[in-house]
């Protein structure tokens, strides 16, 4: 199934935000990416005051654990990216860790922020621990094959952008 983003459509998008150290009122949108294993999990559960979402909690089922389905990977990022939706939309402080191996993953995220004019701080985790999801290495080699280098810190909308903050 194609997917609806580009890099170069991530690539677009970034760019209308700086990546700069910056604190605005409103708290940011937390991104955490990296391979499987490295601690994305561990890192979002140290934000105690947000909501930590990832496509993973889709598989999980009640009674019998986590239940991976390759057919609906899809399906459990549109449902991490409509529970981010709703939770900023009442102004919630959401922390997401998922792979983002590529700039198409993040693009959603991106564009909600800029929906809702909220900063980005993308962490990169790089800890090289058992994957409690039994992803196989030759899997974990192919994303880190296809691994979009991207900076981390806080991405603002630029401050002639960021005159009316639309979060309630």
């Amino acid at each position: 199934m194609p997917v609806p983003y580009s890099n170069s459509d991530f690539s677009l998008l970034i760019h209308s935000f700086c990546l700069q150290p910056c604190q605005p009122p409103t708290p940011p949108l937390i991104l955490i990416r990296g391979l499987p294993g490295s601690g994305k999990s561990s890192l979002a559960r140290d934000y105690v005051h947000h909501l930590h979402l990832e496509a993973d909690q889709y598989f999980m089922q009640a009674g019998q654990g986590y239940q991976y389905d390759p057919i609906r990977l899809e399906t459990a990022h549109q449902a991490c990216i409509l529970r981010t939706y709703w939770h900023l939309q009442v102004g919630g402080q959401v922390v997401i860790s998922n792979t983002f191996s590529q700039g198409f993953e993040l693009y959603p995220y991106f564009a909600l922020a800029r929906h809702f004019q909220c900063r980005v701080r993308l962490l990169e985790t790089t800890g090289k621990w058992a994957n409690i999801h039994q992803v196989p290495q030759t899997v974990i080699e192919r994303m880190q094959e296809r691994w979009l280098p991207l900076p981390e810190g806080d991405y603002s909308l630029p401050a002639h952008r960021n005159h009316k903050n639309k979060r309630r």
